[in-house]
């Protein structure tokens, strides 16, 4: 009963963060990312004891993550042990109220990940530095961060690759 009863809590605060947080009537525009994803930014929200990820699109659109269940879903699936899964669980804990973006542009990544403009990057690479501006902009480590791209649903598809902004 008390699981369910912070379940029903969780969604009840959920719903009041996604409409305390509907955009105004103007439209804004938003320059294009670095690479097409589902959702633009994620920020953290601990409800009593769970761990909630609030998602958001380019055009303000919303979803929400239970990060538990990402973590029991990932010990469950064998990519990660127990005590990992709790660590992680932990490292959002921490971060409640914290708030990731993803860079809007090539430049922007490799500035905020100390590599220079001129740094030779294969196509490939583009996911595993997104990954470490994650890890580095939240201080979270490789299987917290993995999470927090997957929420987003970024998508390196070679048709993703050729519309890249360049700066």
């Amino acid at each position: 009963m008390k699981r369910v009863l912070g379940l029903i809590i969780l969604v009840f605060f959920s719903n009041l963060a996604l409409a305390a947080d509907e955009p105004a009537a103007e439209s804004k525009s938003v320059p294009p990312s670095l690479a097409p994803a589902a959702y633009q930014a994620a920020q953290v929200y601990t409800v009593g004891n769970e761990i909630l990820l609030l998602l958001e699109s380019q055009e303000q659109s919303k979803a929400s993550v239970l990060v538990s269940s990402q973590v029991e879903n990932a010990v469950l699936l064998g990519e990660m042990d127990e005590d990992t899964g709790l660590l992680v669980e932990q490292e959002f804990a921490d971060l409640s109220g914290a708030r990731y973006e993803l860079p809007r542009s090539k430049e922007e990544l490799l500035t905020a990940i100390g590599l220079p403009l001129t740094a030779a990057t294969e196509d490939q690479d583009w996911n595993d530095l997104l990954r470490v501006h994650i890890e580095t902009a939240l201080a979270l480590s490789p299987h917290a961060s993995r999470l927090v791209f997957e929420a987003l649903g970024v998508s390196m598809s070679q048709d993703a690759r050729a519309v890249l902004p360049e700066n």
